[in-house]
């Protein structure tokens, strides 16, 4: 069943959502050796729905270049290269590799994160639509799995029936991570549909975002775990020369992983075997204390098939992580598998694991965590090995599927009456998968892959690319930025509070921005009478600057603030305005008794009007006067009710050249672009001069300082 009805889109059979499409976008690979709840859950799904798995993208500095030596990430680029990175890994199930990202999560520079951020996004964005119109997929479910990142760059973007952000750790506390990770995250959970989380600590901290949070807690894959309890196979090699009792841990021995714990007891237990299977932190120096024992093993990653063979070898199973911040909010994931292969498991008492404790051995220090690893193994039974296998089951992933199949009926049920039917994927044709089976056996890169791929991007993403060269470099237009500049220094001057800022007619947000980026600890509002002007904005703001900057539609002829602002700004705004009176008095209105006012208007006979006339065509658009006099805005502010504190003319000489530069190149056809390229770095220098020296008694525009005077 399909969109455009309330019914229950539940399968009878298997308690199951079913016919639907679901573009999963993952923090994870699809072939990542130790599988992750997305991997199992859409697994599930896709017994009953089309799945598309959405990798995370390469980066070109470590995935792409290592592609030579890793076959995995050798295996995705090729992909790329030769089908648009569509694999198909079961009838319902495709698994997609978009192009190599440009690393950004180490940039400490906000604004050049943001840009880097911003291109990266538009590159997924387009890929996955396209992509996802090739396989034709219609109003599908989009689930978020841990990536804001580039979920917040689909959300809402590719026509979804539902959004759904599943949560499974702390992601603020996550080591490395760029700090303005978090306002992403809650951004994303905050427009999303439904949340899933997989510990209760996590649901208490998104629904803070959203109140449809929910908590579901990981499972297991108990068919191929409980194998471990009956195998018949050959001890794993690399464990045969290993002394009994043995106890062991699967996963990354990383920063959550108690390295100190472990050492504290295989120091106690010499007669032990510690042994520790999965991918190892290098460079971590806890981590490499225990290379130094000799009764600590270091197995290595193993094939997620082998690994009921090494659980069978064990006598006891480990989940010795660090008690803080990060692993408050987890579910070991390795719980219910242990449990499904039937063995006792010690563990330190993070929250998720605390009301488990008739169930396994809490420790939480080096003495305790001893003497449970003594009486887990002298209490072990294969009546507790059964019971452990039962208690398993129920939480099964398939189960998990069922439970959230049914939460995202729920929010179906109330969404889909309310969608646009001519939209609707009712009655439309499903697209056959046009791509080949997987995994392709490359034994080497093709030749020339690195080239294509470059090809590809450059073709496909030209204009994309274009935009980056621009914002790397910084605004082309050259009047902006050195308006921005002068009003950035002028307030900075100001020895005024600034904590709300208003400012007023922002049109594309460049200005509300660059104010929230440079002025931290402000709060700027930027409001337009153009409905599109403040979607755009937000777009542009919403992933990076979070809660410090917003955009509101409002028109300065009827502003809905009163006593709200410390400062108001309106930058070459006036001259559009009608009655700028009116809404000079209600700027008046909505700034705080005391609060700043800074109006920044072109003056009337500029330069290039009265000594290149060809230039008007290029500077006058919607204008409904012909700029200002000094004394008429100077008249027009006073009669507001301000108290003029300075005033002064920008864009003096060395602005009026870098303008007039930058204006002449851009609007000559054929080589404009060319001269802009050859023109903008004079222009620029040209333009810092004139922010550089202030307002003063000549320019093209206008800068007013003005009070709210206080009533006595």
């Amino acid at each position: 069943m399909y969109a455009g009805s309330p019914a229950s889109t539940l399968s009878e059979a298997a308690g199951l959502i079913a016919g639907r499409d679901i573009v999963c976008v993952s923090i994870m690979d699809w072939d990542w050796p130790f599988w992750t709840s997305r991997q199992h859950l859409m697994r599930q799904l896709a017994r009953r729905n089309r799945v598309l798995f959405v990798d995370p993208p390469l980066t070109y500095a470590s995935d792409y270049l290592g592609a030579r030596s890793d076959p995995r990430l050798r295996h995705k680029l090729t992909s790329w290269c030769r089908h648009g990175g569509l694999t198909k890994r079961s009838e319902n199930l495709l698994v997609w590799s978009p192009p190599p990202s440009i690393p950004f999560n180490r940039v400490k520079n906000r604004l050049l994160f943001q840009r880097l951020l911003d291109f990266n996004q538009a590159i997924f964005r387009e890929s996955l639509r396209r992509t996802v119109d090739r396989v034709g997929f219609r109003r599908p479910i989009l689930w978020i799995s841990f990536n804001a990142y580039y979920g917040a760059a689909v959300l809402g973007r590719l026509g979804e029936a539902v959004s759904v952000y599943h949560c499974t750790d702390q992601l603020s506390a996550f080591p490395g991570l760029h700090p303005f990770v978090s306002d992403i995250e809650q951004w994303v959970a905050s427009e999303v549909d439904l949340v899933l989380t997989s510990s209760e600590v996590l649901r208490e901290t998104m629904a803070r975002h959203n109140p449809n949070s929910r908590f579901v807690p990981n499972g297991a894959d108990v068919e191929l775990f409980e194998q471990a309890l009956s195998w018949k196979g050959p001890e794993p090699g690399d464990l045969r020369s290993l002394a009994h009792p043995r106890a062991g841990f699967i996963g990354g021995i990383e920063f959550r992983f108690d390295a100190d714990l472990v050492a504290y007891a295989a120091h106690q237990m010499p007669s032990w075997s510690f042994v520790l299977i999965g991918l190892v932190q290098e460079g971590n120096p806890e981590v490499d204390q225990l290379r130094a024992l000799p009764n600590v093993h270091f197995l290595g990653l193993k094939a997620r098939t082998e690994l009921p063979g090494y659980l069978a070898s064990l006598d006891v199973s480990l989940i010795p992580y660090k008690i803080n911040e990060l692993t408050r909010g987890i579910y070991p994931l390795k719980l219910h598998e242990y449990l499904a292969a039937g063995l006792p498991v010690v563990a330190t008492p993070i929250p998720s694991l605390q009301n488990m404790a008739d169930v396994i051995y809490l420790a939480d220090d080096g003495p305790s965590f001893v003497e449970a690893l003594q009486r887990a193994a002298e209490e072990d039974s294969p009546r507790r090995h059964e019971q452990r296998r039962k208690m398993a089951q129920s939480h099964d992933w398939g189960a998990r599927a069922v439970e959230i199949s049914h939460a995202l009926d729920e929010v179906l049920r109330v969404k889909e009456p309310l969608l646009d039917p001519d939209r609707s994927a009712a009655g439309k044709p499903r697209a056959p998968y046009l791509v080949p089976d997987a995994p392709i056996a490359d034994s080497r890169l093709p030749l020339g892959a690195y080239l294509r791929l470059g090809s590809a991007l450059s073709r496909r993403h030209k204009g994309l690319i274009k935009q980056l060269t621009y914002q790397l470099v910084g605004d082309l237009n050259i009047h902006r930025r050195v308006r921005i500049a002068h009003v950035l220094g002028m307030l900075r001057s100001l020895q005024c509070p600034q904590d709300e800022i208003l400012d007023a007619g922002c049109g594309q947000g460049a200005l509300s921005i660059a104010l929230a980026s440079a002025l931290k600890g402000s709060r700027v509002l930027g409001v337009d009478i153009e409905p599109t002007n403040v979607t755009a904005c937000r777009t542009a703001a919403r992933a990076l600057l979070g809660r410090t900057v917003d955009f509101q539609q409002a028109d300065l002829a009827d502003l809905p603030f009163s006593d709200r602002f410390d400062v108001a700004v309106c930058v070459d705004v006036m001259e559009h305005i009608p009655d700028d009176g009116a809404a000079l008095r209600n700027l008046y209105r909505a700034l705080k008794p005391g609060g700043r006012l800074l109006v920044h208007v072109p003056m009337r006979h500029q330069l290039q009007w009265r000594l290149l006339p060809m230039f008007k065509k290029h500077t006058v658009s919607d204008h409904v006067r012909d700029e200002y006099l000094p004394k008429e805005i100077v008249a027009k502010v006073e009669g507001a009710g301000f108290r003029v504190d300075s005033f002064g003319a920008t864009f003096g000489p060395a602005g009026e050249i870098a303008f007039e530069l930058n204006t002449f190149s851009a609007g000559l056809p054929i080589i404009g672009q060319l001269l802009t390229a050859l023109t903008y770095p004079v222009a620029l220098a040209l333009g810092y001069l004139d922010v550089a020296a202030g307002a003063g008694a000549r320019g093209n525009s206008f800068l007013i300082v003005a009070t709210k005077s206080v009533v006595p």
